[in-house]
């Protein structure tokens, strides 16, 4: 499983240092894909400046074209190429169409999307969601370029009531998957961003629709966010949904998320956290890289006080133990000396036939 995180400024307030904090810390934790999301026009710019002038190593950094085609009024194929020139590698497109995003308007369904909002901004003066016009453009541009192409929805449920009240999310994601195959675009060439709040009921209808579909999701969240907790209800809807699909990429939602732009020791804390949940998803599936990451945890110590995890040793002397003091019952346990090429020999013997 892989890792999204957004960041970026949608208010003229927010302060770029901050977001560029972020980005290095992300970095410095390997995040799969930051998400570069900013609504004011001159501090992206700035952002992408600063990711140009980033050593990006397997990290890949993503946008989402539709923000700046309509704040700038550029089209969004030259959005696209200017961003691919900033060091971006992935995009995020909305392809939910005018007569979806307006029976959502007409049903009073909340669009929470911001890129919702944007189509719904649209559709209201009866223009259609520019990414059609040049679709089979974009994607000879991602095909030459060897981009990312994460492919959004517009109408995810905000609150669990609502997943159960409305089929408009279900019909967006049919007509996206229908939508892709007409354009001959393969499944393996794109990841379905999707999700939102789902009651647990209709958790296998969701799968049923996305099948055998990559997908990218925050959570989902199987309650809503009224016990401000966001980040946890968003792990254990990812936990739930993994044992039903594997999830391609989880997209990193922070407590604060739906009240304020996250600060940087609440992003930090999601980061940190949702590794966790890569690294045990990734043991379920039984990834090799994982396995061995385990493995090494499990010797590099002969007694509980050494304190290492996925981010090296605890602050402080890693060789003192508060908890048990000399009545640690760990503490005379002698655990031998096992290397990784040992244990990978082990493991061949015992597959053996």
């Amino acid at each position: 499983m892989k890792v999204k995180v957004n960041v970026g400024c949608s208010n003229r307030t927010d302060l770029v240092e901050i977001e560029k904090e972020k980005i290095k810390y992300a970095l410095a934790r390997q995040v799969d894909y930051i998400s570069e999301i900013s609504l004011i026009p001159e501090k992206k710019r700035e952002l992408l400046e600063f990711i140009k002038s980033l050593d990006r190593r397997a990290t890949k950094f993503c946008t989402v074209p539709l923000y700046d085609c309509v704040l700038t009024k550029t089209d969004i194929l030259e959005v696209m190429k200017a961003q691919y020139e900033s060091g971006v590698r992935a995009f995020t497109l909305h392809l939910t169409p005018k007569h979806l995003i307006k029976a959502a308007i007409e049903q009073e369904f909340i669009i929470n999307s911001r890129a919702g909002n944007f189509l719904a901004g649209l559709a209201k003066t009866d223009i259609e969601n520019p990414h059609f016009a040049v679709f089979q453009e974009i994607m000879t541009f991602l095909r030459e370029k060897g981009c990312e192409l994460f492919v959004g929805t517009s109408l995810r449920p905000g609150r669990v009531a609502e997943s159960k009240s409305s089929c408009l999310w279900q019909e967006e994601l049919r007509f996206i998957i229908s939508y892709l195959e007409r354009q001959c675009v393969a499944r393996d060439e794109y990841i379905l961003e999707c999700g939102g709040h789902l009651d647990s009921s209709l958790l296998g209808t969701f799968v049923d629709i996305v099948r055998d579909h990559q997908i990218c999701v925050m959570g989902p969240l199987l309650t809503d966010a009224t016990n401000a907790f966001d980040d946890l209800s968003s792990i254990i809807g990812a936990t739930t949904l993994n044992t039903l699909k594997p999830i391609h990429t989880h997209l990193l939602l922070t407590r604060d998320e739906h009240i304020r732009l996250p600060t940087l020791e609440s992003l930090k804390s999601g980061v940190d956290t949702v590794l966790v949940l890569k690294h045990n998803v990734n043991l379920l599936e039984k990834d090799e890289s994982t396995l061995k990451h385990e493995d090494c945890f499990r010797n590099q110590s002969n007694q509980c006080t050494l304190g290492i995890n996925l981010f090296g040793p605890l602050e402080g002397d890693p060789k003192i133990c508060s908890m048990c003091g000399l009545h640690c019952p760990l503490r005379n346990i002698k655990y031998p000396t096992v290397t990784l090429d040992n244990i990978l020999a082990q493991r061949k013997r015992e597959t053996r036939p």
